[in-house]
């Protein structure tokens, strides 16, 4: 087997690919997207497209709120972060956030509740920008 660089004439094998074996768990990455900034295709001996990896930058936004501060002006820094976090973000072209929270179900409970952010895993949060 070798892995090569991605070409656009390797689109048809690949989505015929991801759509017999992936269509139910993710999208076709948009090879297009400047956020997947390398590609790499895998063929067999003969030839034939066996696979893909697409590197996509993420978005991990990190919160530090001095817990010693009370529950009201917690949930106000968090909000004004989230909200300035945002404008941000999108003056870089990134659609979404993921969020890693460890051993803090109140504050996951929260971040959803509150801010519109899906939980994908016990820790682990994703939220739409766009």
């Amino acid at each position: 087997m070798i892995v090569r660089e991605f070409r656009e004439p390797d689109i048809p094998a690949l989505f015929e690919l991801h759509q017999r074996t992936y269509i139910d768990k993710f999208p076709f990455p948009d090879w297009r997207d400047p956020l997947y900034p390398i590609k790499e295709t895998v063929e067999n001996e003969s030839g034939r497209i066996v696979g893909a990896g697409f590197l996509k930058i993420l978005a991990e936004p990190i919160l530090i709120v001095d817990k010693a501060c009370s529950s009201t002006e917690r949930a106000h820094i968090v909000r004004e972060l989230l909200m300035v976090g945002k404008m941000e973000t999108s003056k870089f072209g990134i659609p979404d956030w993921h969020v890693f929270v460890k051993d803090d179900k109140g504050f996951v409970e929260f971040l959803v509740s509150q801010f519109g952010f899906t939980k994908l895993d016990e820790d682990v949060l994703y939220l739409r920008l766009e």
